[in-house]
């Protein structure tokens, strides 16, 4: 299915999981867009949007891993119930989920309810989790082939207790046992290369989440976050659980310890080293907002930007403040400043090229924009199609030809893989096979033949030969042949390469003697060469 490309494999199976177990229910279809509601720790709210082709143009989700622009499992459950069709819903409100028919229940929850609300043991749910892991592992340590299958089970039963804790409006306990499992399982040693503990604290953190309902839950799970001490075992687990604190408890009471929080973190990282640095960043990013929503004096503010102004985060808080505001002048001053300032220090030259763009186009300063476009195109390494040619728009024709070899030039230095594109584009043809010809390889060769082979047969067919002859010359496996031929079958398909295909086998054959104390290599030449004869239609 076409729309799978957009999720990761996990998260499609944990789409399919849920599709499969009927917890997309009132599925609507109404024109090009289809909305439904995804039950997990609680309920989700889905819509897809196609074009008139079936593309899908937008997809949207209200859970907290779809908030932060990622494509969720319940985007991918929603797109399961319409390439597949209806399954039972039932997770559904209007079919009782106690129904025998409608679900099989675990041991586990069939071991609670029978149990009273108030005796339920979470000692005993987590030697669960426990005993789980332990089933994975060999010699203490669970093996890429077992870790996923080991995170999917451990969530499952996670997400199946914790549910029914939050069920019964026993918030602090789904928290305990949550937090319990994911610390568990993130000290647990491990190949996880399939992002099953990515999977695992998504899970957790939807039932945290939950657990803020009362006031008294929601003051219990902001202490224990706050003490949370995490080993460097658990270091995926302890980032989560900082965005977690961030992210909620957005509510006075909570500002000061929050505050406390964060600034003990800076003191701690310091300005050490690239990775620090990059926390440190995060940190003042967020202390950036919560000094705004404390609402600290002016006078405050302004110190603690000029202690950090070297740092991204601060300097973009206070760019885009002063574009908010429609400071124009002081947003070009700083964008300027910020322009000439090292390599590694503050924004990236990109963000303010971008930013200053934007600053002219809104005060009409048409050379300004012309200019920071032109250094935009001709200097940034994500540049585009689409930016040169709008910077080729803005210049008449003759001042274009004065100045594009000097902008060819910078590209081909900063953003080499958009210079054979503008080439392209231009119909610079001979500059575009000269560039792919006295390219080391047959990279660009490759990826412009079919433009080029029509008029500069001769030339590309000869830079092949070269490149064939380097490969031969350096073989040391049988890969080397082999690929070799994958590239005759394909030029023999040209009309002015079967001549060349044929001159490439004849050489071939007057060479294998070269191979006569190397047996192995002798016989593979002899056996790639009947395929090559017997493969071309020549």
């Amino acid at each position: 299915m076409e729309w799978e490309k957009y999720f990761d494999e996990n998260i499609l199976k944990r789409g399919e999981g849920y599709y499969r177990k009927g917890k997309v229910v009132d599925f609507q279809a109404d024109g090009r867009k289809r909305s439904a509601t995804v039950i997990g720790t609680e309920e989700y709210s889905v819509s897809v949007e196609f074009d008139r082709d079936g593309s899908i143009i937008d997809m949207q989700c209200s859970c907290p891993y779809a908030e932060n622009g990622e494509y969720c499992k319940h985007m991918a459950a929603v797109l399961y119930r319409e390439s597949c069709g209806d399954v039972p819903a039932v997770y559904s409100k209007r079919q009782p989920v106690k129904k025998p028919k409608e679900r099989q229940k675990s041991k586990t929850e069939k071991s609670i309810d029978a149990i009273p609300v108030l005796s339920v043991d979470v000692a005993t749910l987590k030697d669960e989790i426990k005993k789980i892991i332990a089933h994975y592992k060999r010699q203490g340590y669970i093996e890429y082939r077992y870790a996923y299958e080991c995170a999917m089970q451990v969530s499952e039963t996670m997400e199946t207790n914790a549910g029914i804790y939050l069920r019964d409006g026993r918030y602090k306990e789904a928290f305990d046992y949550s937090f319990f499992v994911l610390r568990k399982f993130c000290a647990t040693d491990m190949d996880d290369s399939d992002g099953g503990t990515g999977m695992i604290c998504e899970v957790g953190l939807e039932i945290w989440k939950q657990a803020l309902q009362d006031a008294g839950s929601e003051q219990y799970v902001f202490k224990q976050l706050l003490k949370y001490k995490a080993p460097d075992q658990e270091w995926y687990l302890k980032e989560q659980a900082e965005h977690f604190l961030f992210n909620n408890f957005d509510k006075p009471e909570y500002y000061e310890r929050k505050m406390q929080y964060i600034e003990n973190r800076i003191a701690e990282v310091g300005d050490e080293t690239d990775l620090i640095n990059y926390k440190l960043g995060y940190y003042l990013k967020q202390k950036i907002e919560l000094m705004r929503k404390s609402k600290v004096s002016e006078e405050t503010f302004e110190q603690f930007r000029q202690k950090y102004w070297s740092y991204a985060e601060v300097q973009s808080d206070c760019i885009e403040e002063k574009l908010q505001k429609q400071q124009y002048k002081e947003a070009e001053s700083l964008l300027l400043e910020c322009l000439a300032m090292p390599f590694g220090k503050g924004v990236s030259t990109e963000y303010c090229r971008e930013q200053l763009m934007i600053v002219y186009e809104k005060t009409g300063d048409k050379e300004g924009y012309r200019k920071t476009l032109s250094d935009y195109v001709s200097l940034e390494y994500n540049s585009s199609i689409e930016k040169y040619e709008e910077l080729k728009k803005l210049y008449k024709t003759k001042e274009w030809l004065d100045i594009r070899e000097s902008i060819y030039q910078n590209i081909w230095k900063n953003n080499r893989e958009l210079l054979p594109d503008i080439l392209l584009r231009d119909r610079q043809m001979d500059r575009l096979l000269k560039l792919a010809i006295s390219y080391p390889g047959l990279y660009y060769v490759q990826k412009y033949e079919k433009e080029l082979i029509q008029d500069y047969a001769k030339e590309i067919l000869e830079k092949y030969r070269e490149e064939f002859q380097k490969m031969t010359e350096s073989a040391s496996t049988r890969e080397t042949y082999r690929e070799i031929s994958r590239q005759l079958r394909k030029l023999s398909r040209y009309e002015e390469g079967k001549g060349f295909v044929r001159d490439i086998i004849s050489e071939w054959k007057e060479k294998i003697h070269a191979f006569q104390h190397n047996i192995e290599m002798r016989a593979e030449c002899v056996y790639m060469l009947k395929r090559s004869e017997n493969s071309f239609e020549l």
